[in-house]
């Protein structure tokens, strides 16, 4: 898994890399959309709005589209949505902002990058279901799962939500 997170600040950088890291054009990669750094206050992503809750997030998900072809994410690697994600000890209500704006940003994205990569994020059964049904994509096999859930830790994987 490559982070796209440094492209952020540093757009020039954002060509195809991956041989700098011995990975070949052949082999598939994840590419994760830094959105966690985002929420840390690490970085900066295009025009901020403001949600319900007053924090502010980016307002499209165009800037790490636009790093991800620019990095050369192929048909075969799995990009991950630019995600928000809910930290445990915000309220139940700031959780769900986050994860409904999280889905509006995989829909814009799927739409460029269909290959992306949706992130389930909840820290409570009710939250992850609540995102799995913002999902709601018939079309995708795998699904990654960005929060951790006590209530699953140990039964779940990264790559697809079937238990092992």
């Amino acid at each position: 898994m490559l982070s796209v997170a440094p492209f952020y600040k540093n757009k020039a950088a954002a060509i195809p890399f991956k041989e700098d890291y011995g990975i070949k054009p052949k082999h598939t990669t994840g590419w994760d959309s830094g959105g966690f750094q985002f929420l840390m206050g690490k970085l900066d992503i295009g025009d901020p709005e403001m949600l319900p809750c007053g924090m502010q997030v980016p307002s499209s998900a165009q800037e790490t589209i636009d790093i991800y072809k620019r990095v050369g994410v192929k048909k075969t690697d799995y990009p991950i949505q630019l995600d928000l994600p809910p930290r445990y000890d915000q309220t139940p209500d700031v959780r769900k902002q986050l994860i409904t704006r999280s889905v509006g940003y995989y829909y814009e994205m799927a739409a460029v990058i269909p290959q992306t990569v949706p992130v389930i994020h909840g820290w409570t059964m009710d939250e992850m279901k609540y995102n799995l049904e913002l999902i709601n994509d018939p079309d995708k096999a795998e699904v990654a799962v960005g929060t951790f859930l006590s209530e699953m830790r140990g039964v779940w994987t990264m790559g697809n939500m079937n238990p092992h």
